[in-house]
């Protein structure tokens, strides 16, 4: 791959389009049965007024495909006045007064995207989720889920008249689970599960209250207060759950948050993990009585520092073990950054350039943690993948144990080391008993891909371990450099080298984006 092909994929969305396309240029035939809507959200614009975001994580969110932007209230105002109106949390700066001592941040609502009752809401954890329509992507305003919620920083000082001086207020995780919940009678039921997040801001704990609602109608089913994460530092970008608890894993970090305050830094710019600090598992019952009852929190030291950035799977078995997979920096990456002081997010400006050196890398890792003695870590297919993302099970297997894990990765090497940090370029299964990759697809050389989502072909058959978890149809974007145009691929998941079976290609480019989901008809 070259830089100047990477460099395309980050371009400005060049328009909205409000209203479904019929794309008559593919390739393939489309799966008989599948039947449904993919919902992804991604930053689609990077920059206004001769001023560029200081992180492609700050660009204003787009839903695909039909594509719209979403029209937050910063947004509106930005488009209105032709220029940047808002701080980011990775470091933008307004273009219009003064910065210093203005700790509102811009939501841009851009990282995920899921149909939730009537609506799909657009996430990103520095905020509120937003509210779209799911036919038109028209823009409805803040998901409060009935009051509960309320726009402002997502911070506490756990005193509510002074949070609403400080107009301190709530955000939702841009990462939510679709995983049973396993009940005191034994039966289970669906929900989604979202973790709403503050950070306190006099000790450093995340406070979370989670909220698990009906996918049909999005009504709360079901609500956890005032879970304290201890000793964090930030909020987690994402969580696992099995069918009875849900699961962080974190590192404390802490920084000098002056710059920030002074309009020099966005927050992020301001945290570095802590020296000699160590990795603590916390596991959350799900199943409460009563919405006011507190719940069962354990927490679990890890033998070293990890730091998840997304969870893949996770459960538990009859003893009480928990295993949970997920791509992580390791322990060697993060004693890099402590001794460095460099800040978790590196240089943007250089990645978007096409310079990975930097990039920590990200290896699929199993943390075993059995109900009383200490966990085990281990790295799992190291002498195949040495940076990995948005591990994924069969959707049936979420919250249960799984043989195979689907993921993203870079181009395969040619000399028969570990992937490298690199751009997306490849799809592959890992087979998890036999800790090795067990299929590849290959983009090719100018082509990238985005995060994917899998589709069930038929509902309700691998509801056991052992059952073919393959049987899925894995759906993504994929963009080609030499054209400057994106398509949108459906690969077979029994056979994933024998690459896409249908393609329908866009006559113009969708910026690379991040996470999605499905909508079954």
């Amino acid at each position: 791959w070259k830089p100047r092909d990477w460099e395309r994929a980050l371009m400005d969305l060049p328009f909205e389009v409000p209203q479904p396309v019929v794309l008559n240029n593919f390739i393939g035939k489309l799966p008989k049965g599948l039947d449904g809507v993919l919902y992804k959200a991604g930053p689609a614009k990077f920059g206004r007024n001769q001023q560029s975001y200081s992180h492609w994580l700050e660009g204003d969110g787009g839903v695909k495909f039909s594509c719209r932007y979403v029209a937050t209230e910063t947004f509106q105002k930005e488009e209105k006045a032709g220029r940047i109106l808002s701080r980011g949390t990775f470091g933008t700066s307004k273009q219009d007064g003064w910065n210093a001592f203005d700790t509102q941040l811009k939501n841009p609502a851009n990282t995920n995207a899921v149909r939730v009752g009537n609506c799909v809401l657009a996430m990103s954890e520095v905020g509120l989720p937003y509210q779209m329509d799911p036919f038109t992507l028209e823009t409805k305003g803040p998901e409060t889920l009935d009051g509960k919620l309320r726009s402002g920083t997502a911070a506490t000082t756990t005193i509510p008249f002074l949070d609403r001086i400080l107009s301190f207020g709530n955000a939702i995780s841009a990462h939510y689970r679709d995983v049973p919940l396993l009940a005191d009678n034994q039966k289970e039921t669906s929900s989604l599960v979202f973790a709403g997040l503050r950070q306190n801001a006099l000790n450093g704990d995340t406070l979370v209250d989670l909220f698990e609602l009906d996918k049909k109608t999005g009504k709360i089913l079901r609500e956890t207060k005032q879970v304290v994460l201890s000793d964090t530092g930030f909020p987690p970008h994402d969580m696992a759950c099995t069918i009875k608890h849900t699961i962080w894993i974190t590192t404390p970090a802490s920084g000098n948050l002056l710059p920030y305050i002074l309009g020099l830094k966005g927050p992020a710019e301001c945290l570095v993990f802590r020296r000699n600090a160590s990795s603590t598992l916390h596991l959350v019952q799900r199943s409460v009585k009563g919405m006011d009852e507190r719940p069962v929190v354990k927490k679990f030291s890890l033998p070293r520092c990890i730091h998840p950035i997304h969870y893949g799977n996770s459960w538990e078995d009859e003893d009480g073990c928990i295993t949970v997979i997920a791509s992580c920096w390791d322990t060697p990456t993060i004693a890099e950054m402590t001794k460095s002081g460099e800040s978790m997010l590196g240089s943007w400006s250089s990645v978007v350039n096409g310079d990975f050196s930097d990039v920590p890398s990200q290896p699929l890792l199993k943390v075993t943690q059995p109900k009383d003695t200490g966990a085990n870590i281990k790295q799992i297919a190291s002498g195949e993948i040495g940076h990995i993302d948005y591990p994924k099970p069969h959707p049936d297997r979420a919250g249960r144990k799984c043989k195979y894990i689907f993921a993203i990765t870079s181009a395969p090497s040619n000399d028969g080391k570990p992937t490298s940090v690199a751009p997306p370029q490849s799809f592959c299964k890992v087979d998890l008993e036999s800790n090795s990759i067990s299929d590849l697809w290959y983009a090719g050389p100018r082509s990238f891909l985005d995060d994917f989502v899998l589709v069930p072909k038929e509902s309700g058959v691998c509801s056991n371990f052992g059952d073919d978890e393959e049987n899925v149809w894995l759906i993504a974007p994929r963009f080609h450099a030499s054209d400057k145009t994106t398509s949108f691929v459906i690969l077979d998941g029994k056979n994933l080298g024998k690459g896409p079976i249908f393609e329908a290609r866009l006559d113009h480019h969708i910026p690379w984006g991040l996470h999605g989901s499905w909508h079954s008809s």
